[in-house]
Formats: structure tokens, sequence, C-alpha cells
């Protein structure tokens, strides 16, 4: 007579699969990520002393030096408050970007540098750059770059709360001209209580209709604009309470949902081998005739939960994944206005 008899493996599995949504709610507490993230992530002090280093072996060995100096210049945009109100970093990542240009000038490649030598000009916000100082050959490159960005176009920012502008981690009036190029732009209310920060890019072509920005919440009615820059005592005793420019707004931080997908995942292929192992014979013989086995694998319940439980975490983390990746990508909605390009946060 053939018997069913359960297998330690389907019990434990099962209480596997008990444990998934435990697992995901302590996955859902956004709170240990970016204290994990804030202790990896340098700080700008940091960011600083390894320019120098950089500058240096960029001087002494471009090909290995180049690539370094331009990561930790990319890692200074995460900055944008911070770098604003420090004159002597702003200073630093200048010369930084003139000692890149020329180190890929000197590995022959132009392009490079050329691209070096645009951030440098977007960054100044038409301070003299002098990048002859470091090579006639980046002094030429510096003024064929300026002629090839062209005229300033103008760039407009309104405000329903009270705000301050960063373009290129520097502080910018609502009103302004730049030239051609992609800017990052980072807006801030000035009340602890106002909307979240903007943190978005743009870009800037010559000769096209103005790009406007607006943040805030929209106006009930028509009124005066409120100002977006000017003193404000308070400025510098709240810096550090900001929000930081990777604060993203995610349902979940993005381990979390992978990490809930992958789990679903494995509980589903789980479940899947425990339903077809189930009414076999546990020493693998045949389950009728003669020469039946008498134990047979009772694995059809803990399959159908681990296949449930599963499939439940791989489609909600897969849902989750995708609402925070649109909503990254669509943080600054961008609408064709008449008069240019307009974006309302």
């Amino acid at each position: 007579m053939n018997t069913k008899r359960a297998l330690p493996l389907a019990g434990l599995l099962t209480a596997v699969a008990i444990a998934l949504p435990a697992a995901t709610a302590r996955a859902q507490d956004p709170a240990p990520a970016p204290e994990a993230a804030d202790a990896d992530a340098p700080t700008l002090s940091e960011l600083l002393l390894e320019l120098g280093k950089a500058q240096q072996l960029a001087n002494e060995d471009p090909a290995v030096g180049a690539p370094k100096l331009s990561a930790v210049l990319e890692g200074m945009h995460d900055f944008p408050t911070e770098l604003a109100a420090d004159p002597a970093a702003q200073a630093a990542r200048l010369e930084g970007l003139l000692i890149l240009a020329r180190a890929r000038l000197n590995l022959g490649d132009e392009a490079a540098a050329s691209a070096a030598l645009d951030e440098a000009l977007r960054c100044a916000h038409g301070e003299a750059l002098d990048a002859g100082r470091l090579g006639p050959s980046l002094g030429a490159l510096e003024t064929q770059r300026r002629e090839a960005l062209g005229a300033p176009a103008p760039v407009r920012v309104s405000c329903s709360v009270p705000c301050r502008i960063y373009v290129d981690e520097r502080e910018s009036d609502p009103h302004t001209q730049l030239p051609t190029g992609t800017y990052r732009v980072f807006i801030e209310a000035k009340e602890a209580d106002g909307p979240a920060p903007l943190d978005t890019e743009i870009h800037v072509e010559a000769g096209a209709p103005p790009v406007e920005l607006s943040f805030g919440p929209a106006p009930a009615s028509e009124g005066p604009e409120l100002p977006a820059t000017g003193d404000d005592p308070a400025r510098e005793g709240t810096r550090q309470d900001r929000p930081s420019r990777g604060a993203s707004g995610r349902l979940l931080p993005r381990w979390a949902e992978i990490t809930g997908m992958a789990l679903g995942a494995v509980a589903v292929g789980t479940g899947v081998a425990l339903l077809v192992l189930d009414g076999r014979c546990s020493d693998g013989g045949s389950v009728s005739g003669p020469e039946a086995c008498d134990d047979l694998y009772n694995t059809d319940l803990p399959g159908i939960v681990s296949v449930g439980a599963g499939g439940a975490l791989l489609l909600g983390g897969g849902v989750l994944l995708g609402v925070d990746e649109v909503r990254a990508k669509r943080r600054a909605e961008a609408q064709l206005a008449p008069s240019g390009i307009r974006v309302r946060f």
C-alpha cells in the first residue's frame, strides 16, 4: 500500500515561504540603506584631498592619472550647496578640469580634452580661465571652444516658494544666460517645510528658445513671483539640514526591490520543483504495479505555498522597481511650450 511521507526539506521550505513576508517587511525599512551609503561615500573635503593627488598623477602620468582625476571631479557633482559656498573648492575644481584637459590633449585625445574644457567653461560661469598658462596648445583650444559654444542662451527659473538655484554647483540668478551645453540644476526651498529639491539636467542651445524651469506647487492664482535668491541670515546655520542631492523619494531602496525579486524567483523555482516531486517514490521506484513502492513524496502543499509566496514577492518587487525607475526618469516633466522648454516640479 502506497503511503506518502513529507520530507524534512519540504517543511523547511514551507518555513522559508512563510518567512518571506517578514523578510520583505524588514527590507521595506529604508533607514539603514542611506546610513550604509553615507558611510561609504566620500565627503567634499575628502574629495578635495583626492583631487590634489589626482592632479599630480595626471601631470606625471596622464594615462593613469586622467581617469582618476575625471572620477574625482565627477564625484564633486554630489555637493551642489557645499561646493557653491566654497570659493576655494570652486577654484580647485576649475584647475582640475584644466589639468584634465591638458592630460587628455597630451594623450592625443582632442575630443576628450575639448569635453573637459567645455565643462570648465560652463562651471566658470563667465570667469576667466586663462588656460594658456598651462601651455599654448591648451590656450589655443580654449579660444576654439569659446567660439564653438557660441552666444549664451537664456534660462529662466520661477519659484512659487522662496528658493535657491544652483547651476553646475554654483548659485545662480533666476534669469541667467548660459553657453551651449548640458547643465546640472539643483533647486531647493529656503524653508525647511518646503517642497523636495529638484535635481535635474537641462540642455541649452545657442539660438534655441529659452529654457524655463518652475519649482514648487502651482499657485492657486496668478500673483507676484516670489524671489528665488537673496540674502538669508539663516542660510549658513541650516546648510547641514538640507536634503542631500542623492535623495530619491523612492517607495523602497533599489536593493530591497531587487532582493525581493530574487527571493521570489528562488521561492517559485523551489515550489515548482516540489510540485514535480509530489507523489513520486522516495527511492526512485514505480508508483504502480506489483513492485510499487510504499513511500511517496508528499510535497504538494509546501510547493503550492512556495509558488504562491514567491510569485507575490517577485511580482511586487518588479512593480515597485518599475514604478520607482519611471518616477526617477520623470522627476522633471518636460513640456514643449511656445516660449521654449518648460519644466515644472
